[in-house]
């Protein structure tokens, strides 16, 4: 199998990542990949990029070292009802949006009951709209030749 994409890195304005926008795509490129999610950590969680860091987003190339770049966002789970720390405005204006859940960002500690609908309620949010814009992004910027297996994790 050959991996075509890589849907979950973060920059190093994420604090924890070390390299730049321009490094991580020149690596993916060197490594043959066809696209890649730029998702650094949503604003909630400590030493996170500003929100003007995802407002901004849009200035940046769509291609980057002939790999085929999505904007988004790892979102921070704020409540048991699968609340996000993005507005739902925000999040449709992003490429590609991961939701976690980081003890930082979600009060005390989750019930067996509580931690399996805030999985559920994150199925929602993929099959919902993100996942339908995003797949069609992914193969209008993939050549057909060069998709041999895609797959998602929930």
């Amino acid at each position: 199998m050959q991996i075509i994409a890589d849907l979950h890195t973060h920059t190093l304005s994420a604090t924890h990542a070390f390299n730049t926008l321009d490094e991580m795509a020149a690596k993916a490129a060197a490594l043959g990949y066809a696209a890649l999610a730029i998702t650094d950590h949503g604003p909630a969680m400590p030493d996170a990029p500003h929100m003007w860091h995802f407002a901004n987003q849009t200035a940046l190339p769509l291609v980057l070292h002939g790999v085929a770049m999505m904007y988004g966002a790892e979102a921070n789970v704020m409540d048991t009802n699968g609340g996000l720390d993005f507005a739902q405005s925000r999040l449709r204006a992003l490429d590609w949006v991961v939701a976690s859940i980081h003890s930082p960002c979600i009060p005390g500690l989750l019930t067996e009951k509580e931690a399996t609908r805030l999985w559920l309620a994150g199925r929602r949010i993929v099959f919902g709209w993100l996942w339908p814009k995003t797949l069609m992004w992914i193969a209008s910027a993939i050549p057909s030749s060069r998709i041999t297996a895609m797959t998602m994790t929930l």
